[in-house]
Protein backbone atom coordinates (compact mmCIF):
# COMPACT_ATOMS: atom_id res chain seq x y z
CA UNK A 1 0.00 0.00 0.00
CA UNK A 2 1.39 3.09 -1.24
CA UNK A 3 1.36 6.45 1.53
CA UNK A 4 -0.88 8.28 -0.64
CA UNK A 5 -3.68 5.77 -0.48
CA UNK A 6 -2.33 4.61 3.70
CA UNK A 7 -3.13 8.71 4.06
CA UNK A 8 -6.36 8.86 2.69
CA UNK A 9 -7.74 5.46 4.65
CA UNK A 10 -6.47 7.34 7.84
CA UNK A 11 -8.47 10.49 6.77
CA UNK A 12 -11.46 8.70 5.76
CA UNK A 13 -11.02 6.53 9.22
CA UNK A 14 -11.58 10.16 10.70
CA UNK A 15 -13.93 11.58 8.99
CA UNK A 16 -16.28 8.31 9.74
CA UNK A 17 -15.71 8.62 13.21
CA UNK A 18 -16.34 12.18 13.26
CA UNK A 19 -19.69 11.34 11.88
CA UNK A 20 -20.25 8.79 13.97
CA UNK A 21 -19.43 11.02 17.55
CA UNK A 22 -22.07 13.73 15.85
CA UNK A 23 -24.64 11.62 15.38
CA UNK A 24 -24.29 9.25 18.82
CA UNK A 25 -24.39 13.37 19.97
CA UNK A 26 -27.68 14.27 18.28
CA UNK A 27 -28.88 10.63 19.33
CA UNK A 28 -28.57 11.15 23.18
CA UNK A 29 -30.54 14.72 22.82
CA UNK A 30 -29.55 18.52 23.91
CA UNK A 31 -29.43 19.11 27.18
CA UNK A 32 -31.10 22.12 28.93
CA UNK A 33 -29.50 22.34 32.83
CA UNK A 34 -30.94 25.32 34.99
CA UNK A 35 -29.30 25.96 38.37
CA UNK A 36 -31.95 27.96 40.12
CA UNK A 37 -30.14 29.66 43.30
CA UNK A 38 -32.58 31.22 45.58
CA UNK A 39 -31.46 34.64 47.35
CA UNK A 40 -28.04 34.70 45.44
CA UNK A 41 -27.21 38.43 45.96
CA UNK A 42 -24.69 39.90 42.71
CA UNK A 43 -22.39 40.75 44.86
CA UNK A 44 -21.99 37.08 46.61
CA UNK A 45 -21.71 35.58 42.72
CA UNK A 46 -18.21 36.98 42.32
CA UNK A 47 -15.03 34.78 41.77
CA UNK A 48 -14.03 35.19 45.40
CA UNK A 49 -17.45 33.13 46.60
CA UNK A 50 -17.83 31.11 43.41
CA UNK A 51 -14.82 30.92 41.63
CA UNK A 52 -15.92 27.66 39.44
CA UNK A 53 -18.89 29.14 38.05
CA UNK A 54 -17.51 32.52 37.33
CA UNK A 55 -14.40 31.05 35.81
CA UNK A 56 -16.23 28.23 33.68
CA UNK A 57 -19.14 30.91 32.51
CA UNK A 58 -16.13 33.70 31.88
CA UNK A 59 -14.04 31.29 30.17
CA UNK A 60 -17.12 29.09 27.86
CA UNK A 61 -20.23 31.58 27.79
CA UNK A 62 -21.35 34.95 29.14
CA UNK A 63 -21.85 35.95 33.01
CA UNK A 64 -22.96 38.60 34.60
CA UNK A 65 -23.74 39.85 38.34
CA UNK A 66 -25.57 43.13 37.95
CA UNK A 67 -28.50 41.96 36.19
CA UNK A 68 -31.91 43.16 37.44
CA UNK A 69 -34.96 41.16 38.88
CA UNK A 70 -38.53 42.27 39.31
CA UNK A 71 -40.74 44.20 41.79
CA UNK A 72 -41.26 43.25 44.71
CA UNK A 73 -37.63 41.62 45.15
CA UNK A 74 -39.50 38.85 46.81
CA UNK A 75 -39.20 34.99 45.38
CA UNK A 76 -42.58 34.16 43.58
CA UNK A 77 -42.01 37.81 41.79
CA UNK A 78 -38.36 36.82 41.04
CA UNK A 79 -39.27 33.45 39.62
CA UNK A 80 -42.13 34.15 37.72
CA UNK A 81 -40.20 36.48 35.89
CA UNK A 82 -37.67 34.05 34.87
CA UNK A 83 -39.72 30.83 34.37
CA UNK A 84 -42.95 32.43 32.70
CA UNK A 85 -40.82 35.36 31.16
CA UNK A 86 -43.26 38.10 32.31
CA UNK A 87 -43.74 40.36 34.73
CA UNK A 88 -45.48 39.43 37.81
CA UNK A 89 -48.43 41.97 37.47
CA UNK A 90 -48.77 40.34 33.54
CA UNK A 91 -48.91 36.89 35.53
CA UNK A 92 -51.42 38.36 38.43
CA UNK A 93 -49.19 38.52 41.32
CA UNK A 94 -47.39 41.18 43.32
CA UNK A 95 -45.81 39.25 46.24
CA UNK A 96 -45.51 36.35 47.38
CA UNK A 97 -48.99 35.55 48.35
CA UNK A 98 -52.01 34.38 46.10
CA UNK A 99 -52.06 36.15 42.36
CA UNK A 100 -54.92 37.64 42.77
CA UNK A 101 -55.39 38.86 38.99
CA UNK A 102 -56.11 37.19 36.20
CA UNK A 103 -53.07 36.61 33.85
CA UNK A 104 -53.00 38.68 30.97
CA UNK A 105 -53.83 35.28 28.75
CA UNK A 106 -55.74 32.46 29.94
CA UNK A 107 -52.91 29.54 29.45
CA UNK A 108 -49.72 31.63 30.20
CA UNK A 109 -47.07 29.16 29.20
CA UNK A 110 -44.37 28.59 31.15
CA UNK A 111 -40.22 27.27 29.66
CA UNK A 112 -41.59 23.95 30.89
CA UNK A 113 -44.49 24.04 28.47
CA UNK A 114 -42.73 25.30 25.90
CA UNK A 115 -39.53 22.86 26.00
CA UNK A 116 -41.83 20.43 26.64
CA UNK A 117 -43.85 21.03 23.56
CA UNK A 118 -40.34 20.93 21.93
CA UNK A 119 -40.10 17.24 22.69
CA UNK A 120 -38.03 17.48 25.69
CA UNK A 121 -38.09 15.90 29.05
CA UNK A 122 -38.26 17.87 31.78
CA UNK A 123 -37.47 17.59 35.68
CA UNK A 124 -38.08 19.91 38.01
CA UNK A 125 -35.84 19.59 41.69
CA UNK A 126 -36.26 21.93 44.31
CA UNK A 127 -35.83 22.25 47.89
CA UNK A 128 -38.38 24.39 48.97
CA UNK A 129 -42.42 24.22 48.02
CA UNK A 130 -42.22 28.16 46.42
CA UNK A 131 -41.53 26.42 42.92
CA UNK A 132 -44.33 24.33 43.00
CA UNK A 133 -46.45 27.34 43.96
CA UNK A 134 -44.90 29.37 41.16
CA UNK A 135 -46.33 26.56 38.66
CA UNK A 136 -49.69 26.38 40.69
CA UNK A 137 -49.00 22.52 40.83
CA UNK A 138 -49.24 21.73 36.88
CA UNK A 139 -45.65 20.32 37.04
CA UNK A 140 -44.46 17.42 39.46
CA UNK A 141 -41.41 19.09 41.25
CA UNK A 142 -39.40 16.55 43.13
CA UNK A 143 -38.95 18.05 46.16
CA UNK A 144 -35.87 17.09 48.40
CA UNK A 145 -35.67 19.36 51.95
CA UNK A 146 -33.58 19.88 53.72
CA UNK A 147 -31.04 16.97 51.92
CA UNK A 148 -29.50 18.92 49.23
CA UNK A 149 -27.43 15.97 48.95
CA UNK A 150 -30.38 13.92 48.21
CA UNK A 151 -32.20 15.73 45.36
CA UNK A 152 -28.34 15.91 43.95
CA UNK A 153 -27.59 12.43 43.84
CA UNK A 154 -31.37 11.61 42.75
CA UNK A 155 -30.68 13.79 39.86
CA UNK A 156 -27.95 11.45 38.59
CA UNK A 157 -29.76 8.14 38.64
CA UNK A 158 -30.06 6.51 34.68
CA UNK A 159 -33.83 5.40 35.32
CA UNK A 160 -34.43 9.45 35.87
CA UNK A 161 -32.55 10.07 33.01
CA UNK A 162 -33.96 8.55 29.98
CA UNK A 163 -31.85 7.93 27.12
CA UNK A 164 -32.05 9.15 23.43
CA UNK A 165 -34.09 12.18 24.67
CA UNK A 166 -33.87 15.78 24.99
CA UNK A 167 -33.71 16.82 28.70
CA UNK A 168 -34.67 20.08 30.43
CA UNK A 169 -33.21 20.06 34.42
CA UNK A 170 -34.22 22.17 36.72
CA UNK A 171 -32.50 22.47 40.01
CA UNK A 172 -33.92 25.00 42.64
CA UNK A 173 -31.59 25.30 45.65
CA UNK A 174 -32.93 27.26 48.48
CA UNK A 175 -29.96 26.76 51.38
CA UNK A 176 -28.90 29.71 50.38
CA UNK A 177 -31.55 32.22 50.88
CA UNK A 178 -32.22 30.56 54.05
CA UNK A 179 -29.14 31.29 55.51
CA UNK A 180 -29.56 34.98 54.34
CA UNK A 181 -32.69 35.08 55.96
CA UNK A 182 -31.47 33.51 59.70
CA UNK A 183 -27.92 34.64 60.01
CA UNK A 184 -27.61 37.36 57.30
CA UNK A 185 -26.90 38.48 53.95
CA UNK A 186 -23.26 39.41 53.91
CA UNK A 187 -22.80 36.95 56.47
CA UNK A 188 -20.19 34.43 56.40
CA UNK A 189 -22.35 31.55 56.77
CA UNK A 190 -24.06 33.05 53.87
CA UNK A 191 -20.72 32.82 51.97
CA UNK A 192 -20.28 29.55 52.85
CA UNK A 193 -23.60 28.30 51.79
CA UNK A 194 -22.11 30.05 48.21
CA UNK A 195 -19.33 28.64 48.41
CA UNK A 196 -20.70 25.00 49.04
CA UNK A 197 -23.52 25.31 46.16
CA UNK A 198 -20.57 26.42 43.96
CA UNK A 199 -18.96 23.40 44.65
CA UNK A 200 -22.09 21.32 43.97
CA UNK A 201 -22.51 22.55 40.99
CA UNK A 202 -18.89 22.08 39.85
CA UNK A 203 -19.51 18.53 40.84
CA UNK A 204 -22.85 18.27 38.73
CA UNK A 205 -21.32 19.93 35.59
CA UNK A 206 -18.86 17.80 35.27
CA UNK A 207 -21.68 15.02 35.95
CA UNK A 208 -24.62 16.24 33.56
CA UNK A 209 -21.40 17.76 30.60
CA UNK A 210 -20.09 13.73 30.42
CA UNK A 211 -23.69 12.53 29.80
CA UNK A 212 -23.72 14.69 26.09
CA UNK A 213 -20.17 16.93 25.77
CA UNK A 214 -20.96 18.96 22.73
CA UNK A 215 -24.86 19.29 23.53
CA UNK A 216 -25.44 20.58 26.72
CA UNK A 217 -26.20 24.22 27.94
CA UNK A 218 -25.48 25.30 31.53
CA UNK A 219 -27.60 28.61 32.84
CA UNK A 220 -27.23 29.66 36.52
CA UNK A 221 -29.29 32.29 37.62
CA UNK A 222 -31.28 34.10 41.00
CA UNK A 223 -34.34 35.38 41.99
CA UNK A 224 -33.65 38.08 44.54
CA UNK A 225 -30.60 39.52 46.64
CA UNK A 226 -30.86 40.67 49.97
CA UNK A 227 -29.84 43.29 52.71
CA UNK A 228 -29.69 42.17 56.60
CA UNK A 229 -31.86 39.91 57.28
CA UNK A 230 -34.48 40.08 54.34
CA UNK A 231 -35.53 40.90 50.79
CA UNK A 232 -38.23 42.91 49.04
CA UNK A 233 -37.49 45.85 49.31
CA UNK A 234 -36.40 48.97 46.22
CA UNK A 235 -32.83 48.39 47.14
CA UNK A 236 -30.17 47.85 44.33
CA UNK A 237 -28.81 45.00 46.99
CA UNK A 238 -32.00 42.85 46.40
CA UNK A 239 -32.19 44.15 42.54
CA UNK A 240 -28.83 42.88 41.49
CA UNK A 241 -28.54 39.19 40.80
CA UNK A 242 -25.83 37.10 38.46
CA UNK A 243 -27.05 35.73 35.13
CA UNK A 244 -24.26 33.09 33.82
CA UNK A 245 -25.13 30.81 30.81
CA UNK A 246 -21.95 28.53 29.31
CA UNK A 247 -21.83 25.63 26.24
CA UNK A 248 -23.77 24.07 23.45
CA UNK A 249 -25.17 27.81 21.48
CA UNK A 250 -23.86 30.46 23.68
CA UNK A 251 -20.42 32.06 22.01
CA UNK A 252 -17.50 32.26 24.63
CA UNK A 253 -15.82 34.98 26.93
CA UNK A 254 -19.01 37.46 27.09
CA UNK A 255 -18.31 40.08 30.33
CA UNK A 256 -22.12 41.56 30.24
CA UNK A 257 -21.20 43.69 32.77
CA UNK A 258 -21.84 47.00 30.78
CA UNK A 259 -24.80 45.41 29.11
CA UNK A 260 -28.68 46.60 30.93
CA UNK A 261 -30.10 42.58 31.40
CA UNK A 262 -33.24 41.33 32.98
CA UNK A 263 -34.36 38.54 34.68
CA UNK A 264 -37.59 38.57 32.11
CA UNK A 265 -35.15 37.80 29.33
CA UNK A 266 -33.72 34.27 30.91
CA UNK A 267 -36.41 32.06 29.25
CA UNK A 268 -36.35 33.82 25.72
CA UNK A 269 -32.38 33.46 25.86
CA UNK A 270 -32.58 29.84 27.05
CA UNK A 271 -34.88 28.91 24.23
CA UNK A 272 -32.93 30.93 21.14
CA UNK A 273 -29.17 29.57 22.44
CA UNK A 274 -30.51 25.97 22.35
CA UNK A 275 -32.05 26.67 18.45
CA UNK A 276 -35.72 27.52 19.27
CA UNK A 277 -35.71 30.91 17.36
CA UNK A 278 -39.64 30.82 17.12
CA UNK A 279 -40.94 29.37 19.85
CA UNK A 280 -41.07 31.99 22.35
CA UNK A 281 -44.90 32.88 23.06
CA UNK A 282 -45.70 36.33 21.74
CA UNK A 283 -46.75 37.26 25.39
CA UNK A 284 -43.63 37.11 27.03
CA UNK A 285 -42.35 40.47 28.05
CA UNK A 286 -38.70 40.88 26.83
CA UNK A 287 -37.03 39.82 23.70
CA UNK A 288 -34.03 37.47 24.40
CA UNK A 289 -30.10 38.57 25.62
CA UNK A 290 -28.89 39.99 21.91
CA UNK A 291 -25.25 39.14 20.37
CA UNK A 292 -24.19 36.13 22.58
CA UNK A 293 -24.95 33.50 20.06
CA UNK A 294 -23.08 30.77 18.34
CA UNK A 295 -25.42 29.69 15.06
CA UNK A 296 -25.80 27.64 13.80
CA UNK A 297 -25.54 26.23 17.84
CA UNK A 298 -22.43 24.45 18.67
CA UNK A 299 -20.83 23.42 21.83
CA UNK A 300 -18.80 26.61 23.99
CA UNK A 301 -17.01 24.27 25.44
CA UNK A 302 -13.20 22.95 23.69
CA UNK A 303 -11.93 19.55 24.50
CA UNK A 304 -9.46 21.30 26.99
CA UNK A 305 -11.81 22.51 28.77
CA UNK A 306 -13.78 18.96 28.30
CA UNK A 307 -10.30 17.10 30.33
CA UNK A 308 -10.59 20.45 33.16
CA UNK A 309 -14.39 19.21 34.03
CA UNK A 310 -13.36 15.65 33.25
CA UNK A 311 -10.95 16.14 36.81
CA UNK A 312 -13.21 17.92 38.42
CA UNK A 313 -14.09 15.41 40.56
CA UNK A 314 -11.29 13.31 40.83
CA UNK A 315 -9.55 12.73 43.64
CA UNK A 316 -6.06 11.85 42.57
CA UNK A 317 -7.04 8.03 42.83
CA UNK A 318 -9.76 8.13 40.42
CA UNK A 319 -12.68 7.96 42.98
CA UNK A 320 -15.63 10.41 42.89
CA UNK A 321 -15.84 12.43 46.52
CA UNK A 322 -19.24 12.46 47.49
CA UNK A 323 -21.34 15.32 47.86
CA UNK A 324 -21.04 16.22 51.88
CA UNK A 325 -17.22 15.73 51.21
CA UNK A 326 -17.20 18.78 48.80
CA UNK A 327 -20.29 20.89 51.05
CA UNK A 328 -19.58 19.64 55.17
CA UNK A 329 -22.23 22.43 55.98
CA UNK A 330 -21.78 24.38 59.26
CA UNK A 331 -23.75 23.57 62.20
CA UNK A 332 -26.12 26.87 62.21
CA UNK A 333 -30.07 27.64 63.85
CA UNK A 334 -32.60 26.66 61.49
CA UNK A 335 -35.65 28.96 61.40
CA UNK A 336 -37.39 27.13 63.65
CA UNK A 337 -34.62 26.39 66.27
CA UNK A 338 -34.02 30.21 66.12
CA UNK A 339 -37.88 30.51 67.15
CA UNK A 340 -37.61 28.30 70.02
CA UNK A 341 -34.35 30.17 71.17
CA UNK A 342 -36.12 33.62 70.62
CA UNK A 343 -39.24 31.83 72.50
CA UNK A 344 -36.47 30.74 75.45
CA UNK A 345 -34.76 34.36 75.89
CA UNK A 346 -38.13 35.96 76.12
CA UNK A 347 -39.41 33.56 79.18
CA UNK A 348 -36.24 34.20 80.81
CA UNK A 349 -36.09 37.86 80.99
CA UNK A 350 -39.81 38.65 81.12
CA UNK A 351 -39.89 37.73 85.04
CA UNK A 352 -36.97 40.55 85.23
CA UNK A 353 -38.78 42.73 83.39
CA UNK A 354 -41.60 42.32 85.06
CA UNK A 355 -40.90 42.59 88.45
CA UNK A 356 -38.92 45.94 87.32
CA UNK A 357 -42.37 47.43 86.37
CA UNK A 358 -43.95 46.20 89.24
CA UNK A 359 -41.61 47.85 91.70
CA UNK A 360 -41.40 51.17 89.46
CA UNK A 361 -45.26 51.29 90.01
CA UNK A 362 -45.28 50.78 93.71
CA UNK A 363 -42.46 53.29 94.84
CA UNK A 364 -43.47 55.89 92.08
CA UNK A 365 -45.46 57.77 94.61
CA UNK A 366 -43.14 57.60 97.17
CA UNK A 367 -40.76 59.18 95.31
CA UNK A 368 -42.59 61.67 93.67
CA UNK A 369 -43.70 62.62 97.03
CA UNK A 370 -40.14 62.87 98.27
CA UNK A 371 -38.91 64.65 95.34
CA UNK A 372 -41.70 67.05 95.42
CA UNK A 373 -41.01 67.33 99.49
CA UNK A 374 -37.34 67.90 98.73
CA UNK A 375 -38.13 70.57 96.37
CA UNK A 376 -40.31 72.37 98.57
CA UNK A 377 -37.39 72.95 101.49
CA UNK A 378 -35.01 73.77 98.98
CA UNK A 379 -37.20 76.50 97.74
CA UNK A 380 -38.09 77.73 101.34
CA UNK A 381 -34.32 78.07 102.12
Amino acid sequence: MTIGRLFLLTQLVILLNFISNNRASDEQGHQIIVFAIDGLAGQAASKLWMPFSQTLASKGGMYTTRARTVYSTESKPGWISIIYGGAPADFGCLKNGKCTLPSIVKDYDSIFDVVEQQGYEVRIHSEHSIISDVLQNRWVVMRFDPSTDAMMQYSFLEHNMPQGKKRFLFFHFNNVDKQGHTIGYNSDNYHYQVICVDRMIQRMTSKLWRRNPYRTTFVIVSDHGGSGFGHGQFDLQDFQVPIMMWGYGIKREQNLFQNAISTLQVAPTILYASGLMNVTPSYWSRPRIPNIYVHPPEHGLDMNDGMLLRSLDDDGNGQDHEFWQYCPLPQMASHDDQHLINAFLIWLIFPFVLFFCLYTLHYLPYYTTLVGTNYSVHRNE
